[in-house]
């Protein structure tokens, strides 16, 4: 998630508030008066103050909410693992019917005797 930089949302602020005291100050001046603005100025200003604010309280609230995720995530974790550690005691390892619980059973080990012995056999 992009960050606000605070520094230069202060920055920024200042700025404004300064421009837009100058420029109330200055409102006599006709040529200041038609390109500064201090209405639009305080406007802005503020609009930027309650962006920064609705973002502080979503970033929060985002940061809440993956929290808890994570967290209900690692007991789905450790419920899947403690239960397929179960099936396993219970059924063997081997067994075909791990796969009802989408578990995949070990593979039988044969030895190289054990394997030419059948090939010899067959």
């Amino acid at each position: 998630m992009a960050k606000i930089n605070s520094k230069v949302h202060s920055k920024l602020l200042t700025d404004l508030e300064s421009l837009a005291d100058g420029a109330k100050k200055h409102a006599g001046n006709p040529k200041i008066a038609a390109s500064v603005d201090e209405t639009n100025i305080r406007t802005l200003k503020g609009d930027l103050e309650t962006l920064r604010e609705t973002y502080t309280q979503t970033e929060t609230a985002t940061r809440m909410a993956y929290d808890a995720y994570a967290a209900k995530q690692k007991e789905a974790k450790e419920l899947v693992s403690n239960s397929k550690r179960v099936v396993k005691g219970v059924l063997t390892t081997k067994a075909e019917t791990l796969k009802d619980f989408g578990i995949e059973p070990e593979k039988k080990k044969t030895t190289k005797k054990a394997a030419a012995k059948a090939a010899n056999k067959g």
